[in-house]
C-alpha cells in the first residue's frame, strides 16, 4: 500500500514538474519574442531616424 502511494506522490510531482518546465518554455519564448520585436523596432527606428538625419528634406512629419 506505502509503495503505491509513493508511487502515486512520485507521479504527481513528474505531472508538475513536467507543467512547470511547459510554462518556462512558454514564458522564455514569449520573452524572447518581445526582446526581437523590441530589437527590429529599434533597429528600424535607428535606421529611420538616420535617412532623415541625412536628407533634410525628409522631416518626421513626412516629406514637406
Amino acid at each position: 500500500m506505502r509503495s503505491i502511494q509513493i508511487g502515486a506522490i512520485d507521479y504527481r510531482v513528474l505531472q508538475i514538474r513536467c507543467r512547470f518546465r511547459f510554462w518556462h518554455r512558454k514564458i522564455i519564448i514569449r520573452t524572447f519574442f518581445l526582446v526581437f520585436i523590441f530589437q527590429t523596432v529599434n533597429i528600424a527606428n535607428c535606421k529611420f531616424v538616420a535617412v532623415c538625419k541625412r536628407n533634410p528634406r525628409f522631416d518626421f512629419a513626412g516629406p514637406l
